[in-house]
């Protein structure tokens, strides 16, 4: 099983970017909630439609919920520190 860092936007409360996760294209998008004091996350697939919103981001905990949609990619996606300075997620292929 391959382990796969995500970029994230260091130090800013707002980020988006597109990878390749398991030979399918994702948008993440990542957001600061001051009022949560949390990231919050939402998955989107490469034609734009939002897959999960608003996943409020754990340290240690798995952030994609295997079989809640077959759309999302099929391994786990934890964060490895979840502080407002940084954030920084590690994805774990499937080994499917």
């Amino acid at each position: 099983m391959a382990a796969l860092l995500l970029p994230t936007g260091q130090g800013a409360p707002l980020y988006r970017y597109r990878i390749m996760l398991e030979g399918r294209e994702y948008d993440i998008r990542g957001t600061w909630n001051e009022q949560a004091e949390s990231w919050m996350l939402d998955f989107y697939d490469a034609d734009g439609q939002l897959l999960r919103g608003g996943v409020r981001v754990v340290k240690d905990w798995p952030l994609l919920a295997r079989g809640a949609d077959e759309r999302l990619p099929p391994g786990d996606l934890i964060a490895t520190d979840a502080s407002r300075d940084s954030l920084e997620l590690v994805y774990l292929e499937s080994g499917e």
